[in-house]
């Protein structure tokens, strides 16, 4: 395989079972989440509860709790607090308002992504015509000389671990050359391989959530604090076989993407959704790639989103589009959006209602612990994965408990087949007296032919 062929595993998206658990389509939020497959039980969480300034959406105890991702949603919603924190961080520095800049593999870069939006003969927006006041606004903007829709910078074979790379590393230099209010993210496809194999495994699945989430939480948190608002986005399945090995690990890093945007409270867009029902022209010859429409890579009609560089395009402009109006403009895109039920004690869980699901939260460093809750009531398969901040001091532990028993402890990833009943999942960690410990906790679906997902009885 010739290296730019392996970078697209970029396309690499939801299997076959894991799409079941989105169980109600791609809607683009707005009221409450799907309720996930018909083995889950419960209905979706409560929505509302006051929004009373910018809180972090970690903090225990925030007005209306830890910002939910849900699973099945296009875009993350965007309440009044979640506005607040978008307009705190783009105003805290001196950035183009009207400046974006790209950070991923080579499908980030100008040719694939959003390029031919600089010009009017090169775009047609067809049904998402409300998307024309960003386009304009973006095309006011300057990198270089140009709009940054025409900002070109070579991204092949970007994995997390190159973006973080030298001094300055290339998020860095990003901001440095287009000094941007925002950028779009979406990495993934070239960290599925750091343990050498593609096929999802108890051996290797590890090495890949100990890396990609620590790395893409410290990009993430590096543009936060340059004041650039990130625009996250998930990967897409190959072309090839939508049920292959590299689309079943896709899953798990997608999940920890979730975990990271839902856990800052920034704009996630899952472009997977869209991307797994495409067919082969959606894709080039070698089944990795994604190809663009006949008339280009910006066709936004019904004909070109059966084309992978324009669903994927479209996708990335609703995000600008809905980062400028919460950010600038000052819009509540979704006043009601659900929060995650609970306050993570062993009497109030956070509940898990649909999969994937993905947070971030600490424990104290006196013993302290978080505990998620997932009810299901069919036999159902689940990777759950648990990651440490680059930065964090203290090491954390992942426990599954089903009745008060303690069933089997890791300290990355279990993978389990759950039996239907409440299943408990506590992350602790730290010693009496010591720091507290920073966390991303995702629970992604198993796929039904992974052997490494076994029943915990």
């Amino acid at each position: 395989m010739t290296t730019r062929a392996l970078l697209v595993l970029l396309s690499i998206s939801i299997s076959a079972c894991g799409g079941e658990l989105l169980g109600g389509g791609a809607g683009d939020l707005g009221g409450a989440p799907p309720t996930g497959s018909p083995d889950l039980a419960g209905g979706p969480p409560p929505t509302g509860g006051s929004d009373g300034g910018v809180v972090d959406p970690m903090t225990p105890g925030a007005p209306d709790g830890p910002a939910l991702y849900p699973a099945g949603a296009r875009h993350s919603p965007v309440t009044a607090r979640v506005a607040a924190r978008w307009q705190a961080i783009v105003g805290a520095k001196s950035r183009s308002p009207k400046s974006f800049v790209r950070l991923g593999d080579n499908l980030s870069h100008e040719v694939h992504l959003l390029g031919c939006a600089d010009r009017a003969s090169t775009l047609t927006l067809g049904a998402f015509s409300s998307l024309s006041p960003t386009v304009d606004w973006f095309r006011g903007g300057s990198i270089n000389g140009a709009s940054p829709f025409a900002y070109v910078r070579d991204l092949e074979n970007m994995s997390t671990d190159a973006a973080l790379e030298g001094a300055p590393n290339l998020v860095a230099q990003e901001i440095a050359a287009g000094n941007p209010a925002f950028a779009l993210v979406m990495f993934g496809s070239l960290d599925l391989g750091w343990a050498g194999e593609w096929q999802p495994s108890a051996a290797t699945d590890g090495n890949v959530v100990d890396r990609f989430g620590p790395n893409l939480l410290e990009i993430v948190d590096q543009l936060i604090a340059e004041g650039v608002l990130p625009l996250v986005r998930t990967i897409a399945p190959v072309g090839k076989s939508n049920n292959g090995p590299w689309n079943r690990r896709q899953t798990l890093v997608n999940a920890l993407t979730r975990a990271v945007a839902a856990g800052r409270a920034i704009p996630f867009a899952d472009f997977a959704i869209d991307a797994a029902p495409l067919g082969p022209e959606a894709y080039w010859s070698d089944g990795l790639h994604l190809s663009a429409a006949p008339g280009g890579a910006c066709v936004f009609t019904p004909d070109g989103m059966k084309y992978g560089d324009d669903a994927m395009g479209r996708i990335a402009l609703e995000q600008l589009d809905r980062a400028r109006r919460a950010a600038l403009a000052k819009e509540v895109l979704d006043p009601t959006a659900a929060t995650i039920p609970g306050d993570g004690t062993r009497a109030r869980p956070y509940e898990i209602g649909a999969v994937p699901f993905g947070t971030m939260g600490d424990v104290n460093g006196a013993g302290g612990e978080v505990v998620y809750r997932l009810t299901v009531t069919a036999t159902t398969r689940v990777r759950v994965l648990l990651f440490d901040a680059k930065r964090s001091p203290v090491a954390t532990r992942l426990t599954h408990v089903v009745g008060g028993a303690t069933r089997r402890s890791n300290a990355t990833t279990l993978a389990l087949e759950l039996e239907p009943g409440v299943h408990d999942f506590v992350v602790g960690g730290g010693s009496a007296g010591g720091p507290r410990a920073e966390f991303g906790f995702a629970v992604d679906r198993c796929d039904t032919d992974v052997a490494d997902c076994t029943p915990d009885r």
